[in-house]
């Protein structure tokens, strides 16, 4: 009879130790072990993530460091007003690796990065990764926001929305690397390269943004090379390129898909070149009020290439 009740209590309990839920909870003052409730908040993003269903939301209560967390499902990861944090330190902060028609959105969280980077997404299928109201901040040997190919042939149609995304103090800033994005509101001052567009990336679409890389990186840099795959289109539309070693470097690898920059309402300015294209000439075609002026050389510096 003893044993009966063991195996009776087991197998009652069995459900609870693998319940998944829509809403789950972190607090400062939460557990791993309980079930991630709001009556009984985890302590950390991944135990939470666990306890999470597919298309479900990670919420979290108060102020505090959550934890590095991997994305394997379609989920959101909400700070809410909350004062969320993610410290990594020798590890991405989010790994975003989505199946093949997943949405992943991660808002309103606080990433503090040491190195290598603070948002890592792999690009795959149609998937799209929504990143909302989250400030980076690092040092100088961490990254921002990396867009990386899962396949060449299964990522130019995955997509990655940036909007109201400040990075500050990292090495480098967004590196869209295959895919698609789109950008609202990001403000990106780095050491280095501020933004960085090529190789599998095929179109993206920029507006309302400022890239500042100091005088030691590139505040864009758009370009491909011998293993680009796709033709690159980028859209740039009320943007702001400043106080870098370029405002704007297009590098087109002559037997690799045209790159294609259309620049609009944009203001390229305090840089040592304003203007720069590398290699083969690229399209590049400016409407309406760009301001290009202040640099300490305005026009383009290595081809014969036009941006009037």
């Amino acid at each position: 009879m003893k044993r009966i009740a063991v195996w009776t209590a087991m197998f009652a309990f069995a459900p609870m130790m693998h319940a998944q839920y829509l809403t789950t909870w972190v607090a400062s003052y939460g557990n791993d072990g309980s079930n991630c409730l709001r009556e009984f908040p985890c302590r950390t993003f991944a135990a939470a993530y666990i306890k999470t269903d597919s298309q479900g939301t990670i919420r979290a209560i108060d102020a505090a460091d959550y934890g590095v967390i991997s994305i394997t499902k379609p989920i959101t990861l909400d700070g809410g007003d909350s004062g969320a944090t993610i410290v990594a330190t020798n590890k991405v902060g989010i790994v975003v690796t989505p199946g093949l028609t997943d949405v992943v959105n991660i808002r309103n969280i606080n990433i503090h990065t040491y190195t290598p980077e603070a948002i890592l997404v792999y690009m795959n299928g149609t998937s799209v990764a929504n990143i909302e109201n989250v400030a980076i901040t690092g040092d100088l040997a961490g990254g921002g926001i990396s867009a990386l190919v899962n396949a060449p042939a299964n990522s130019s149609e995955a997509r990655l929305n940036l909007s109201n995304v400040s990075i500050a103090g990292t090495f480098t800033g967004v590196q869209m690397s295959a895919g698609r994005l789109t950008a609202d509101r990001l403000t990106v001052h780095t050491k280095y390269n501020a933004f960085e567009v090529g190789k599998a990336a095929e179109k993206v679409v920029v507006r309302n943004s400022a890239f500042h890389a100091s005088n030691n990186g590139d505040a864009i840099i758009i370009g491909n090379d011998k293993a680009s795959v796709y033709p690159l289109s980028v859209v740039i539309d009320r943007c702001e390129f400043s106080q870098s070693n370029t405002g704007i470097m297009i590098s087109q690898y002559a037997s690799s898909p045209v790159i294609s920059v259309y620049v609009s309402d944009s203001v390229i300015t305090q840089n040592l070149s304003g203007i720069r294209f590398y290699g083969a000439t690229p399209q590049a075609f400016s409407f309406r009020n760009n301001i290009i002026a202040g640099n300490v050389s305005d026009e383009p510096a290595l081809t014969s290439a036009s941006f009037k």
